[in-house]
């Protein structure tokens, strides 16, 4: 029974471990890289943003170019 305990206490020790060491390793890679990522995400969204921003400008430029379309259409057949 003491050995199952035994074995049982060492593998949560080592697991404890290796969370330790992945916690470690992933806290000296955001220290070493985190600025870059921040800065890549925030270039992301900025991207987006502006990608929706002039999707939304082209398409009020399509729409009013259909309206004096219309109105020329209208306007050419009172004569």
């Amino acid at each position: 029974m003491t050995d199952k305990n035994d074995d049982a206490a060492a593998e949560l020790l080592i697991k404890e471990v290796d969370e330790d060491l992945r916690q470690e390793q992933l806290n000296k890679l955001w220290r070493k890289h985190g600025g870059l990522l921040s800065v890549g995400a925030v270039a992301v969204v900025l991207a987006v943003a502006a990608f929706q921003g002039w999707s939304a400008w082209e398409l009020k430029q399509r729409q009013a170019s259909s309206l004096r379309h219309a109105e020329a259409g209208v306007l050419l057949e009172q004569g």
